[in-house]
């Protein structure tokens, strides 16, 4: 059955699924057309992000539209951005590449365009990403609209230690996976102070890298140090864990900090938006 407007099985006989790269001469006609939103070199990569079913779905009608994710090359790497720890900027190393390239992506810098312009082009099979951090993006994507929200008398509490705690994470960041708090959502009077507990997470790969791990643990101390000094918090415990060693209990019950979020937050408690 020839390709016409209304059929689109073409789109999965060639390949497309998420994480798909854009050939260049569909980003070429893409950007001429005026359906992207930002400028992109031939360093720079655009992929598919929206749901491998919804990619190659045979209706038109249902899905009309995929949605494109653009991927920056950068020359240096920023420990505050990796593993999803801020949730507007995202960075990945892909370790497949000699030397290994950089890239770095905005949440913002996200379209939608007609499915159908998929239609006579394959994707950049050589330039996909692979599965992990595939999956990683669209956790992070998702976590735009999911993340965990703090009480403002706990953000003020803590706003200075993060400024502190962001040069640390810049050079060292991509050591831990995550950092997770247990801390309660009331809105704490001046004189009561936050008990917390405070895990960070590293891959199980390097947490069983003794080097690696000494390194993390390090990093943690010194976020610990900083936190001792809030006015009106009190760490209860602070440990070092592999990912698999989290509980999906702990998951559901601890909330993810996410440091950029913090560092916007500087003035005072009546110039923040209100807790949900």
């Amino acid at each position: 059955m020839p390709a016409g407007p209304q059929d689109v099985t073409k789109i999965k006989e060639d390949g497309w699924r998420q994480g798909s790269a854009l050939p260049s001469d569909l980003v070429d006609s893409l950007s001429r057309e005026g359906l992207l939103q930002s400028a992109h070199s031939r360093d720079d990569l655009l992929i598919v992000l929206s749901h491998h079913c919804d990619v190659t779905s045979s209706s038109l009608a249902a899905e009309p539209f995929v949605e494109l994710l653009s991927l920056k090359l950068v020359s240096k790497r920023d420990g505050n951005l990796d593993w999803g720890k801020n949730p507007r900027r995202y960075q990945f190393v892909d370790s497949r590449t000699s030397p290994l390239l950089i890239y770095e992506v905005s949440v913002h810098d996200r379209v939608l365009v007609p499915r159908d312009r998929l239609l006579g082009y394959k994707p950049d099979s050589a330039r996909a990403i692979d599965d992990e951090t595939r999956s990683r993006l669209c956790r992070w994507v998702a976590a735009r609209y999911t993340r965990s929200a703090f009480p403002d008398s706990f953000n003020e509490r803590v706003g200075p230690a993060v400024e502190q705690i962001r040069p640390l994470f810049k050079r060292a960041g991509h050591l831990l996976t995550g950092v997770y708090l247990l801390v309660v959502d009331d809105e704490l009077p001046e004189g009561e102070s936050y008990r917390i507990l405070l895990i960070a997470t590293m891959l199980d790969e390097d947490y069983r890298d003794a080097s690696a791990r000494a390194s993390a643990q390090e990093l943690l101390d010194r976020v610990e140090a900083i936190m001792h000094d809030c006015d009106g918090v009190d760490i209860g415990l602070t440990e070092l864990r592999s990912e698999a060693e989290l509980s999906l209990h702990e998951i559901r019950t601890l909330k993810r900090w996410d440091f950029d979020d913090l560092s916007l937050r500087r003035g005072t408690a009546q110039d923040l938006p209100p807790h949900p």
